[in-house]
C-alpha cells in the first residue's frame, strides 16, 4: 500500500527557497536564483525538482555555513561543469533530507562577485520577499551551449514575449 505523504511535513520548494533566501540575506550574502525556479519567477513556470543559486567564490563558506542551519546539510560535494567563458566551473551541491524526502541546493561558483553572469540580476517581489534572480539574458547565457534539451526549451520559453 503506498505510503500516505502527510502534508503538514511535506517539504515544498517555494518554502525552502523563501528560507534560503531568508538566511543569505541574514548574512548579506549575495546570492541570484537560476535554473527553473529563475525560469519560472520571469514568467515561463515549468516543473523543476531542485534549487540552483549562482554564488560567489569568496562566499561559498558563509553559504554552506548559513544554508546548514535550516537543514541543508547532507553534502554531495564539488561537480565541475564543461568549461566556459562564464566563469563558472563547478557546483557545490547539497542536500536537505526530511523523512523520505530529499531537496537538492546546487550553488553555482561565481568566480567572483564582479563575475558578468552574477551582476546581471534583478530583484523580483514575490510574496513579501524581494528575490534577487539572474535576468533574462543572463540564464539564456548560462544555459546555451550546454546541449541539454530542458536549457534549449528554457531559452526558447525566455525568448517568446508574454502577450
Amino acid at each position: 500500500m503506498p505510503r500516505k505523504l502527510d502534508i503538514d511535513t511535506r517539504m515544498e520548494i517555494i518554502e525552502e527557497l523563501y528560507k534560503l533566501v531568508d538566511a543569505l540575506v541574514q548574512k548579506d550574502i549575495p546570492y541570484a536564483i537560476c535554473g527553473g525556479l529563475a525560469v519560472a519567477i520571469h514568467g515561463r513556470p515549468r516543473m523543476t525538482v531542485d534549487i540552483d543559486l549562482v554564488v560567489p567564490s569568496e562566499f561559498i563558506v558563509s553559504v554552506t555555513e548559513a544554508v546548514a542551519q535550516i537543514g541543508f546539510d547532507d553534502v554531495t560535494g564539488w561537480v565541475k561543469l564543461p568549461t566556459s567563458d562564464l566563469g563558472i566551473e563547478r557546483l557545490y551541491r547539497i542536500n536537505k533530507v526530511m523523512d523520505n524526502e530529499f531537496l537538492t541546493l546546487d550553488l553555482l561558483e561565481a568566480d567572483s562577485l564582479k563575475n558578468s553572469i552574477l551582476a546581471d540580476r534583478q530583484l523580483f517581489q514575490l510574496d513579501t520577499r524581494q528575490l534577487s534572480v539572474l535576468s533574462k539574458s543572463a540564464l539564456i547565457r548560462m544555459k546555451q551551449g550546454t546541449g541539454r534539451t530542458q536549457d534549449k526549451l528554457d531559452i526558447e520559453m525566455l525568448n517568446d514575449e508574454v502577450e
